[in-house]
């Protein structure tokens, strides 16, 4: 049985925790309900890690639909 396991899926990942499956490394605002509400406890909380990135993969402008160019739009025209 392995003793860590890697996923890109951040519901699994919280509700493994929220299961008391292991320790996960999620954003805050996924996991700031369950902490609110008792559920999880932040560990380490004096360490900072890395910044998320978020990577946008799509189609060029003359494929794409218009609802995919108006979301990545806002996303690039939001301030960090």
């Amino acid at each position: 049985m392995p003793k860590t396991i890697e996923v890109s899926d951040s519901d699994l990942l919280l509700q493994g925790a929220l299961n008391g499956v292991g320790i996960a490394y999620l954003p805050n605002f996924v996991v700031e309900p369950a902490i609110r509400e008792g559920s999880l406890e932040v560990l380490l909380a004096d360490y900072e890690t890395s910044i998320w990135s978020l990577n946008l993969y799509y189609h060029s402008p003359q494929t794409a639909s218009a609802t995919a160019t108006k979301f990545k739009n806002h996303l690039l025209d939001s301030p960090l």
